[in-house]
């Protein structure tokens, strides 16, 4: 595993890379809100054993990476960042098919990249239940106040993410909680409105995106609003795309005690997709 920082518009950015020896395809993993790469790193080390390299980065304010902890003043600093990590691994693997793994708000950023085709290159993309719409499962009040802070007080700390419903798996919330990489403490008014534009602006525009697609969600996702995934699938132009349903499984669909067949459902995608 090779680590370094990476300077992208004058922050730096923490990345990660597990290598494979002659790999058949490369993989760049995106993580989501108030998390870090290195959460994936049994995700990297299945695709190791399968013949795929993996990276992934911490988006600024997230994990290693600098920045304001969990604060975004316009959520295209992230696209950005995913820009300038998809242009590295293609310069860096230019004859090997290459695919993007985006969970959640990783998922959310990718899709954007891709809309706006800023994703050159890079032909095969996996969603992990995306956080395409993070408001019709909370509380209206709890909306409305997010809604007025934001121009406010962007930065004020309010209501913590709970890790009850990211797992079923008990350890899986005990070893969230306890990671110092997470971000544990209460969500910024402003950075939680661009997150929300951000998915309303890829459900608008899903059309745009002609990547081959797999989605990968769960309805009984209470984290993100798990019927905006099954809206976007349906939106989404791809001339090739499938999707998996997961059937009681929660937000983190690779932390499920049913993680393995997450993994090898996703692998075969990949396998079936290295010539296209």
């Amino acid at each position: 595993m090779n680590t370094q920082l990476k300077d992208i518009n004058g922050t730096k950015i923490n990345t990660i890379e597990w290598e494979t020896k002659n790999p058949k395809g490369v993989i760049l993993i995106v993580h989501g809100y108030a998390e870090h790469c290195a959460r994936y790193e049994h995700v990297a080390h299945f695709f190791n054993q399968n013949g795929y390299t993996v990276r992934s980065f911490d988006f600024s304010g997230h994990g290693k990476s600098e920045g304001t902890k969990a604060f975004i003043s316009n959520f295209d600093i992230y696209v950005a960042e995913l820009e300038e990590q998809a242009k590295s691994m293609v310069n860096d693997y230019p004859n090997i098919p290459g695919f993007i793994l985006g969970h959640s708000m990783g998922g959310v950023v990718t899709g954007i990249a891709a809309a706006r085709h800023q994703l050159s290159g890079i032909n095969n993309i996996i969603f992990s239940n995306p956080g395409l719409d993070i408001v019709s499962n909370q509380p209206a009040i709890l909306v409305k106040l997010i809604r007025i802070l934001a121009p406010i007080v962007p930065k004020l700390k309010t209501t913590k993410l709970s890790s009850e419903f990211i797992s079923r798996d008990a350890e899986e919330r005990k070893k969230y909680d306890n990671d110092p990489l997470n971000y544990r403490e209460g969500t910024r008014p402003g950075f939680a409105n661009e997150f929300d534009k951000a998915g309303q602006w890829l459900r608008e525009n899903a059309h745009q995106i002609d990547q081959n697609v797999y989605l990968n969600y769960s309805l009984s996702d209470k984290v993100v609003y798990p019927k905006a995934s099954e809206y976007f699938y349906e939106q989404i132009s791809s001339k090739d795309k499938s999707k998996t349903h997961y059937e009681g499984l929660y937000h983190e669909l690779l932390n499920e005690p049913e993680k393995q067949e997450v993994m090898n459902n996703m692998l075969k995608w990949c396998n079936d997709h290295l010539s296209k």
